[in-house]
């Protein structure tokens, strides 16, 4: 019960979900509850209700593809969700690709993330100059103190609990890489505005999945 409150308190009084309240409104405030429902789907084995609210995570915004695949490359690691992870993890970062390359550009929009500067021109590109030299995008994380700042504000509510969960851990680099490796606008880089409202809702699953997995082997 303890251990249960303390995690509602800290997502109650997280300081990204605070700055996404007094935010003016942004798509990105639908993330949580959507993905919160495929999670919890997730759990209780309801495939189909899981195939729903990532259908409509990507509704949310043209980038939330890659958040999908994250989620499908985890779903991975359970036998009996295998074919389904695989299918969310290329559908996924293929559609946003799609979107983003086709989609916007056809009905003559612009996508202001498209140039990442030094990194790569478009979302290919990077993927191709990331498998090309990781330890350079890696460096990426830690490149700012801004960068370092956002990383601490993140994850020190929780006790850096999160990192040591898979899910949070894959949701949380996608989430980190595709703003950091944005060279041109920094304000991503930062928890302020509404740019880390999904790790608001990450980073307490995170934290209750370390906690029930470790605890069985160090109950103490």
């Amino acid at each position: 019960v303890f251990f249960s409150i303390s995690v509602i308190l800290a997502y109650s009084l997280y300081l990204p979900l605070q700055h996404g309240i007094f935010f003016d409104f942004h798509e990105i405030a639908l993330v949580p509850p959507l993905f919160a429902s495929a999670y919890y789907f997730f759990l209780v084995g309801r495939k189909r209700l899981v195939w729903l609210f990532l259908f409509l995570l990507l509704l949310v915004k043209e980038e939330m593809g890659f958040f999908v695949a994250a989620f499908g490359a985890y779903l991975v690691f359970f036998k009996s969700w295998r074919r389904f992870g695989l299918f969310w993890l290329f559908a996924g970062a293929l559609y946003s690709l799609f979107v983003v390359s086709y989609v916007i550009p056809a009905i003559g929009g612009g996508y202001i993330y498209l140039d990442y500067g030094s990194v790569g021109k478009t979302p290919v590109d990077v993927g191709l100059n990331f498998l090309k030299d990781p330890m350079k995008f890696l460096a990426l994380f830690i490149a700012s103190p801004v960068k370092r700042d956002s990383l601490h504000n993140t994850f020190w509510p929780f006790a850096y609990l999160p990192l040591f969960s898979p899910v949070s851990f894959l949701l949380s680099f996608e989430q980190f890489f595709t703003r950091f490796v944005d060279q041109i606008n920094d304000t991503r880089w930062t928890t302020s505005y509404h740019y880390s409202l999904i790790e608001a809702v990450v980073v307490p699953i995170g934290t209750i999945w370390a906690v029930g997995f470790y605890s069985k082997f160090l109950p103490k």
